[in-house]
C-alpha cells in the first residue's frame, strides 16, 4: 500500500495524490467518482488530478474510506 502525492505532467503540472495497493483485483470499487482507476500489472490505483473548481488532492476522510475497503 502506497499512499502519495505527486505532481504529473509538463511545465507546471498537475498536483494529486495517489493510493496504490499491490493486488490483481480491484479492491476500491467501480464508484470512485471523482477519482480515477488506474490498473498496471498488479497494481491498482486511485488519483485525482485537478480541475477547475476541485484540489488534486485527496482529502483524510476519503482516503480513509477507501481504506476501509480494503482487505484486512
Amino acid at each position: 500500500m502506497l499512499i502519495f502525492d505527486s505532481v504529473i505532467g509538463e511545465g507546471r503540472g498537475a498536483y494529486c495524490t495517489f493510493i496504490a495497493c499491490s493486488t490483481e483485483h480491484n479492491p476500491f470499487g467501480s464508484d470512485v467518482f471523482p477519482e480515477q482507476l488506474l490498473q498496471s500489472d498488479c497494481w491498482t490505483a486511485l488519483y485525482r488530478l485537478k480541475l477547475v473548481q476541485m484540489p488534486g488532492t485527496i482529502g483524510i476522510g476519503r482516503i480513509e474510506h477507501y481504506l476501509s475497503k480494503l482487505p484486512a
